[in-house]
């Protein structure tokens, strides 16, 4: 970017449409107070953080909340590290890339669908089912590219309305499952 002719609002509204950090609007101010040019040429920028709301989000080691999702992931890769290390001792680090497919293989709990699935359109194609499908001629190996796309969009378009529908249904089942061992109170009014 040609610092020249780049104003302050053009380059909050350039870094507002890409992303935005805490404190953002100080490291424009000292970036542009850096430039002689810049600098030269700065008409004002007080009004720059009024016109955005930034929350922060925090994240840190001692505030695991905001990464709940991120943090459900690495405990259940700890313990399915932990396993493997404990099962094979001396050739943890040959099996690590076993251990991935794996969990990228297995169904998530809320969607219904692997990872694998959701981001490619089919399942992992791990060797015995490669096998299983050459032999028993389930699946036709050989399309065309342009039947592959169309049918690759249809898969993507059903999975979306099935993880939509499955992520829809689960609170209502764990709701019903919470609610089982529920008693209705009642208060008397004094």
């Amino acid at each position: 970017i040609d610092p020249f002719q780049v104003t302050s609002e053009k380059t909050k509204e350039r870094i507002l449409q890409s992303l935005c950090w805490p404190g953002m609007f100080s490291d424009v101010k000292s970036y542009r107070s850096s430039c002689h040019k810049c600098h030269m040429t700065a008409k004002g920028t007080a009004n720059d953080q009024e016109s955005v709301v930034c929350l922060p989000v925090t994240t840190t080691p001692y505030h695991l909340q905001a990464n709940g999702k991120v943090e459900c992931f690495n405990g259940t890769l700890k313990s399915m590290f932990r396993k493997l290390c404990t099962d094979n001792k001396n050739e943890w680090d040959e099996m690590l890339p076993f251990l991935l497919l794996a969990y990228r293989e297995v169904p998530h709990e809320r969607s219904g669908f692997t990872l694998f699935e959701m981001l490619y359109g089919w399942s992992v194609r791990v060797p015995m089912k490669l096998l299983q499908v050459l032999f028993t001629g389930e699946g036709d190996v050989r399309n065309s590219t342009v039947e592959h796309v169309v049918k690759l969009h249809e898969k993507w378009a059903d999975i979306g309305f099935l993880v939509k529908d499955n992520l829809l249904e689960r609170p209502k089942r764990l709701k019903a499952l919470y609610d089982c061992h529920a008693k209705t109170r009642e208060f008397s009014s004094w």
